[in-house]
């Protein structure tokens, strides 16, 4: 099997799909990618929603803290793992200022230039 890729995943869609492909036995490992930002909130329900599976942390479930803009740290995510797919749930506010609007889109390429590179087909 496969191993999918989730950008922004520490949030209830990212929760949801990890129920449903873990339910499924679709992947081999979910590997997620979120800044975390909200991760510390006193009232993070999905904290608490992913640790019903904190089990499979770091046997089927990778999360890492890696801003997208960094390429270098994304291929790393890329190399390390026998991605089949990514899905890319990083919403794009365009209230944030000018700078994390345009960080945002360099990671926007980061991703669509590594899934090119990997020859990642179901994106």
């Amino acid at each position: 099997m496969k191993d999918i890729l989730i950008f922004g995943g520490f949030n209830w869609l990212g929760y949801e799909l990890t129920k449903l492909f873990i339910e499924k036995n679709i992947f081999s490992n979910i590997i997620i990618v979120d800044n975390l930002k909200n991760y510390l909130s006193k009232d993070n329900k999905v904290k608490s929603k992913f640790d019903e599976y904190a089990h499979l942390y770091n046997e089927n479930i990778f999360i890492h803290t890696i801003n997208i803009k960094d390429k270098l740290e994304l291929e790393t995510i890329y190399k390390s793992y026998n991605i089949d797919t990514v899905i890319n749930n990083i919403k794009f506010n365009y209230s944030s200022n000018k700078n994390e609007r345009n960080d945002l889109l360099r990671g926007y390429s980061n991703i669509i230039n590594l899934n090119d590179s990997y020859s990642i087909k179901k994106y």
